[in-house]
């Protein structure tokens, strides 16, 4: 026997009661939390960009005070160098003025002697030494192993003495002269103390001979 006291389902009041509940709202917001959830992260926070850009301003700042000292330091360098080349063609006693037969003709072994003694008083070794190449061209010249003429160059009096025992002592002097005169060969007191007494010694040599 049945039991009448079973409530009966209401088709109709149960689709009135599922349309007031629409779900569809609800699953579209769920999905949409679950593309967010799987979308990957960014690499760089914008934190990590601000302090990529910062220190690559700061790195190009360097850079660029690196190269301007860089030239500051290459201009500088250029200013010596020029006026180390003035120095070594311009002497204070005006010695470089005179050619070899102005030399011969007018500067005597005594006067030479005494730009050799000023120029050591200033310590103008680069003077000094052109000075003591020029006693040695001196004494030759008054012992007729070489003769003076216009722009003779040096090398020419190397061939005048070619068949002496001077030869090649006069060459090493040579060497060393236009190392230091026209070269920039680093010359200064105890340079100057280590090569004197070559000269020296050739010219006592020649004062003797």
């Amino acid at each position: 026997m049945g039991d009448d006291s079973a409530p009966v389902l209401d088709r109709a009041a149960w689709e009135r009661l599922a349309d007031k509940h629409n779900y569809s709202d609800e699953i579209a917001e769920v999905e949409e939390a679950e593309a967010e959830a799987s979308t990957p992260e960014p690499e760089y926070t914008p934190q990590e960009e601000s302090w990529l850009d910062r220190n690559f301003q700061d790195l190009s700042t360097i850079v660029l005070s690196i190269v301007v000292i860089l030239l500051l330091t290459l201009i500088v360098y250029l200013v010596i160098r020029q006026l180390n080349e003035r120095e070594i063609a311009v002497v204070r006693s005006d010695l470089s003025d005179y050619t070899l037969e102005q030399l011969d003709a007018t500067v005597g072994e005594t006067e030479l002697e005494r730009f050799l003694r000023e120029s050591l008083e200033r310590k103008e070794f680069r003077a000094a030494v052109r000075i003591y190449y020029l006693l040695v061209l001196n004494r030759l010249n008054e012992r007729r192993l070489i003769k003076w003429e216009r722009d003779k160059t040096n090398r020419a009096y190397l061939n005048e003495l070619s068949d002496t025992a001077l030869c090649h002592r006069f060459a090493e002097l040579t060497l060393t002269y236009e190392m230091m005169w026209y070269g920039e060969a680093p010359l200064d007191e105890t340079v100057f103390d280590r090569i004197r007494p070559d000269f020296a010694r050739f010219i006592q040599h020649l004062n003797n001979g």
